[in-house]
């Protein structure tokens, strides 16, 4: 399945982080992975390399036969591969139902670092998606599911409007996904007819609950009749204390939306 995306959409993404050529800080990102890599107890720590960066991916195989595909799990700002909430829950919590997972880390800014400079990171993004996907096709996979929170959500939209998106990429879920009316990224949901869940909490952040029209809007511009719209009832941004509750919605969901045959759970 092709995704095309007309040239205005990449430059609308890409007008906020012009004028640098490298905008993440990879002294800090290094110190987030050799902080995290010894406390990964469920996955195998891999290292993937992009444009000349090595990076830390996190790759967990199902035990079940055949797999259903991949999820390539990707991050919110200031977060990791392995990070508590959303995050872990989903990459540990799909292979139970047929699916690998892998976890990449995504570029990140210098500690305090406004939104304009964390958007500076988002063109470096694409190619560590890129790679990730290379790796899930090496072993396979081609029925693959993008899973993003937060600003990840800002990474596949650049990623998706990039125009390098391989067949395999079937479905986006995107969680707690910070596009209002005025963000760019609207224009991606313009053109889409690729299998969406946008997913947020009742008690979201107030940009992610603000744009939810717009959201619902620029879907149907787009005529997509595989966008679905979820507001889940007390959750916030982290779906804190409702691991269960966002990984049976995922799950779910994936099973409609993404070909293959849903495993149940022992």
């Amino acid at each position: 399945m092709r995704h095309p995306f007309r040239p205005l959409v990449l430059l609308l993404l890409l007008s906020v982080t012009w004028g640098i050529a490298t905008a993440a800080d990879l002294a800090r990102e290094q110190r987030i992975a050799e902080q995290i890599r010894d406390a990964i107890f469920d996955g195998e720590p891999i290292e993937l390399e992009a444009a000349g960066i090595r990076f830390l991916g996190i790759y967990q195989r199902t035990e079940r036969e055949p797999a259903r595909g991949a999820a390539l799990i990707l991050h919110g700002r200031g977060a990791n591969p392995d990070w508590t909430e959303v995050v872990h829950p989903l990459r540990i919590g799909l292979p139970e139902h047929g699916w690998d997972t892998l976890s990449i880390q995504l570029p990140v800014a210098s500690e305090g670092a406004n939104e304009r400079e964390w958007r500076q990171t988002l063109p470096e993004a694409v190619p560590r998606i890129e790679a990730a996907l290379r790796f899930l096709d090496q072993r396979g996979m081609k029925n693959v599911a993008l899973i993003a929170h937060s600003f990840g959500n800002r990474a596949v939209a650049t990623f998706l409007a990039s125009g390098k998106v391989p067949d395999a990429v079937r479905a986006w879920v995107a969680i707690g996904a910070p596009f209002g009316a005025d963000s760019p990224e609207l224009e991606v949901l313009r053109q889409s007819k690729m299998p969406i869940l946008d997913l947020y909490g009742q008690q979201d952040l107030p940009q992610v609950l603000a744009g939810s029209k717009a959201r619902r809007l620029a879907a149907r511009d787009a005529n997509n009749d595989a966008y679905e719209s979820r507001e889940v009832p007390g959750a916030d941004h982290f779906f804190n204390g409702q691991d269960e509750l966002l990984l049976s919605i995922v799950r779910a969901w994936l099973a409609k939306a993404a070909s293959g045959t849903e495993v149940p759970a022992r």
